[in-house]
């Protein structure tokens, strides 16, 4: 998982740091509208660079909030000539905004953010296997992610259908914590109580083999 994040990281730094440190001082300044039309041609000269779109991602998402930032990302996805890339960071930063909505108790938009990123990071690893390993990583926290709302909609047999695939995809990331420092396995855990207590057998004995 490593090495693609270390060459994505590598990938323009020195020529993005001086752009960078001056879009900084536009922000400390306030002027917000202008170091964000920065980022955004920053962006089009360095589309696969993690110090940009970290820049870029939590730019819109203290402006504009976690909905309006995923859908930005998926217009940068759209129109990318890197469908394999830009798929990779649109589905990052719609996890980002799964995390957030479900921090704010948005549900429902905590369920569509997590599945956009689900779709993205698949696509991502279809097209270049070199993203495959983080891609999947990703997916992992996205799919415990969306079972944990769905525990919460008392929709359990899709959230069942999720840590099950997740298992499957990548079972080491299940140890991992996601951006709100939860590990896939104790929402596996979380899950398994819940179905055990209403009684659902047939749906625990899925998980059983998952558990802590």
């Amino acid at each position: 998982m490593r090495t693609i994040l270390d060459t994505l990281q590598e990938r323009g730094t020195t020529r993005e740091r001086g752009a960078l440190a001056g879009i900084g001082l536009l922000e400390y300044a306030g002027q917000r509208a202008e170091a964000r039309m920065r980022l955004e041609h920053l962006i089009e000269r360095f589309p696969s660079s993690i110090t940009v779109h970290d820049r870029w991602r939590n730019r819109m998402l203290v402006d504009f909030g976690a909905e309006r930032m995923r859908h930005r990302y998926a217009k940068f996805a759209n129109d990318s000539a890197d469908r394999a890339t830009a798929q990779w960071y649109a589905g990052y930063a719609a996890l980002v905004a799964g995390d957030r909505h479900t921090l704010d108790g948005r549900m429902i938009e905590a369920e569509n953010a997590y599945g956009d990123a689900i779709e993205r990071f698949a696509e991502s690893a279809s097209r270049n296997e070199a993203y495959a390993d983080t891609a999947n990583h990703y997916a992992v926290l996205a799919l415990a992610g969306r079972a944990n709302i769905r525990l919460q909609r008392d929709t359990l047999a899709k959230a069942v259908k999720d840590l099950v695939r997740a298992a499957d995809l990548r079972p080491e990331s299940l140890d991992e914590d996601d951006g709100l420092k939860r590990k896939p396995r104790g929402i596996i855990g979380r899950v398994h109580a819940a179905l055990t207590r209403a009684g659902k057998t047939e749906l625990a004995q899925q998980l059983a083999g998952l558990l802590p």
